[in-house]
């Protein structure tokens, strides 16, 4: 599962979501300046891994972060990436 999230598309979605709090794929195609196609494969696989959740809004889905899987994640994230940095200061 966590080589979905290091998709730099998987990941940068991801970052939009979290940013705007929910997106169709046409908001997302545009936001990421991709094909709709392109974007649904890769909203396909966050879904399925539990990364993401999809919401019927009137005539399009709309696509959220869930944050009992995504929030953890990042905080791993985050401190290798602290400690990668320090170990960087320190050489």
């Amino acid at each position: 599962m966590l080589g979905i999230i290091s998709d730099k598309h998987n990941f940068s979605i991801t970052l939009k979501l979290l940013r705007n709090g929910s997106l169709s794929i046409d908001e997302l195609a545009k936001e990421m300046e991709m094909s709709k196609q392109k974007v649904q494969e890769h909203i396909e696989k966050l879904v399925n891994c539990g990364y993401v959740f999809e919401r019927r809004r009137k005539r399009k889905k709309h696509y959220f972060v869930n944050h009992k899987t995504i929030k953890p994640l990042l905080e791993i994230l985050n401190k290798h990436i602290g400690t990668h940095i320090e170990n960087k200061r320190r050489s």
